[in-house]
C-alpha cells in the first residue's frame, strides 16, 4: 500500500541548501537515554493503574528500547561523518525517541500513531526552543528568497510539524501544494498539519483535507488512524472498527500492526459483550473515490491495464531503512505526471508490486491513455514523490502496453546526480 508512514525521526537537510546549527552529539545521547527513561517509567506507572495491559507495556517499551539503539548508532555515525555528510537540526534532540501511547486511548493499546509522537516532540521541545526557533525563523526567512527550493520548504513544515506549530507549518505545506497539488504525501502531511491545528478534530477543513489525502492515496496508515481514533471517540465503535481493519489491509506491520491488531481485537470483545452485532471484514480496500488500494492486483480492480514490476536494491546504496520508495509508470512522450504509483519503504525490498489503471493520481492520466510507457523506481531522500538530486533510482526501457510485455525487473542503485 502506498502508505505515508510519517515517522518523525530526526531531519537531516544537505548544507548545500539549508543551513543548521549542529548540536554536540553526547549531550544528545544522554538527553535521549534521559528521556528513554522517562518514557520508561510513565509505561511502568500506567501499567500499573492499570491503563495500559502486559501485552501493550512489552509492545511499546521494545519499541523504545529499538528507537534509543537506532539512535545512539546515528549519533555515533553523524559525529563519523560530520566534517562531510548533513548535520543535525537541533530539533532532533526532541525527537529522537517516540512514544506510542497518549494514554487518553491507552485502554486500546493503541496510540495516534504519528500524531502521538507530534505531541510528544512538543513537549520535549521546550527546553531548546531558545536555541530552535531563531534557526527556524531564520530559515523561514531565507526561504522567501527562495521560493523554488522545495527541500528547504518541506525541511521547514515538517519542523515546524515537530515544534507543535502548526499554523506555520499549514503555511509551508500550501507553499508546496501549490507547485505540486497532486502530490500523496504533500497532501497528507498538509492533512495532519490542518487535523493538529484544529486541536485533533476532524473540523470540515481537517476532513476536506483527509479526504483528499486519501482520494490520492487511499492507502495512507496515518490517514486512517485519524479516522479510526475519530470514529472511536465519537462512540463509533463499528465506524472505528471499520477503519482500523481497513489500516491493516493498507499494511501497517511491526509493532504498529501488533497495536492495530490488538485495537481490533478489543474493540469486537467490548462489542460482542455489548450484544452489538460485529460488521464482517470488508474486501479489497476501497479509497473515497472508490479505487482500489494501490497494493492491489489487477484481479481486484478489473479489467485493464497492468505491469508487473520487481524492484530490488543494490547493497551498494548506503539509504536508510525507513526512506520512501515509489514505483511508478509515466509516459515515454508525454506529461511527466505518474500514470500509476506505488509506495513502499527501504525495508520492503526486495518486492513485486503491480501497476494498474486504478492508480492513477488524476483523471484522463492513467495506464488506459498511454500505450508506450518507462518505469521508475526511486528511493526519495526527502520523504516526497518530486525526485531529488540525492536520491537513488532506476529506470526501465521503454514498454508497449499494446502488447504482451514480461515482468519489469528494476534494482536501484544509482544516485540522481551521479547518472
Amino acid at each position: 500500500a502506498a502508505a505515508a508512514g510519517f515517522d518523525l525521526v530526526p531531519l537531516f537537510v544537505s548544507r548545500r541548501r539549508v543551513s543548521a546549527e549542529v548540536v554536540d552529539d553526547g549531550a544528545r545521547e544522554a538527553t535521549n537515554i534521559s528521556i528513554f527513561e522517562e518514557r520508561i517509567s510513565e509505561l511502568s506507572a500506567a501499567r500499573d493503574e492499570g491503563e495500559i495491559d502486559d501485552a501493550a507495556y512489552e509492545t511499546m517499551a521494545a519499541e523504545l528500547k529499538k528507537t534509543l539503539l537506532e539512535d545512539t548508532g546515528q549519533a555515533a555515525a553523524a559525529r563519523a561523518d560530520s566534517r562531510r555528510g548533513p548535520r543535525w537540526l537541533p530539533v532532533a534532540l526532541g525527537i529522537a525517541v517516540p512514544l506510542f501511547a497518549f494514554f487518553a486511548y491507552s485502554h486500546l493499546g493503541l496510540s495516534w500513531g504519528a500524531i502521538d509522537k507530534v505531541a510528544v516532540a512538543s513537549a520535549l521541545e521546550k527546553a531548546d526552543e531558545k536555541t530552535i526557533e531563531p534557526a527556524i525563523d531564520r530559515l523561514a526567512v531565507s526561504l522567501q528568497n527562495d521560493p523554488d527550493n522545495d527541500e528547504g520548504w518541506f525541511f521547514l513544515a515538517r519542523t515546524l510539524v515537530n515544534l507543535g506549530q502548526y499554523t506555520r507549518a499549514m503555511s509551508a505545506f500550501e507553499h508546496l501544494l501549490a507547485r505540486y497539488p497532486g502530490d500523496p504525501d504533500l497532501n497528507a502531511w498538509y492533512a495532519q498539519a490542518v487535523f493538529l491545528a484544529d486541536g485533533r478534530q476532524l473540523t470540515e477543513r481537517a476532513q476536506a483535507a483527509v479526504d483528499k489525502a486519501l482520494a490520492l492515496d487511499p492507502g495512507n496508515l496515518t490517514m486512517i488512524e485519524i479516522l479510526a481514533m475519530n470514529a472511536f471517540g465519537q462512540g463509533d465503535s463499528a465506524g472505528a472498527l471499520k477503519w482500523f481493519r481497513r489500516a491493516l489491509a493498507a499494511g501497517a506491520s511491526g509493532e504498529r500492526g501488533k497495536l492495530i491488531s490488538h485495537a481490533i481485537a478489543t474493540i469486537e470483545s467490548r462489542m460482542k459483550a455489548a450484544g452489538e452485532e460485529i460488521p464482517p471484514a470488508e474486501g479489497p480496500m476501497q479509497g473515497p473515490m472508490g479505487s482500489a488500494t494501490q497494493g492491489a492486483t489487477v484481479a481486484d480492480v478489473g479489467a485493464g491495464r497492468s505491469i508487473d514490476v520487481m524492484v530490488d536494491v543494490s547493497d551498494v546504496v548506503d539509504a536508510p531503512a525507513t526512506d520512501s520508495v515509489f514505483v511508478y509508470a509515466r509516459a515515454l512522450n508525454g506529461p511527466p505526471m505518474p500514470l500509476a504509483v506505488a509506495r513502499m519503504t527501504r525495508a520492503d525490498l526486495p518486492r513485486k508490486v503491480t501497476l494498474n489503471e486504478s492508480m492513477s493520481m488524476a483523471p484522463g492520466m492513467s495506464l488506459a491513455n498511454f500505450d508506450k510507457v518507462v518505469v521508475i523506481a526511486r528511493i526519495s531522500s526527502t520523504g516526497i514523490a518530486n525526485s531529488s538530486p540525492d536520491d537513488f533510482e532506476a529506470k526501465s526501457a521503454p514498454i508497449d502496453l499494446t502488447g504482451d510485455h514480461d515482468t519489469v525487473q528494476l534494482t536501484i542503485r544509482r544516485r540522481i546526480r551521479d547518472s
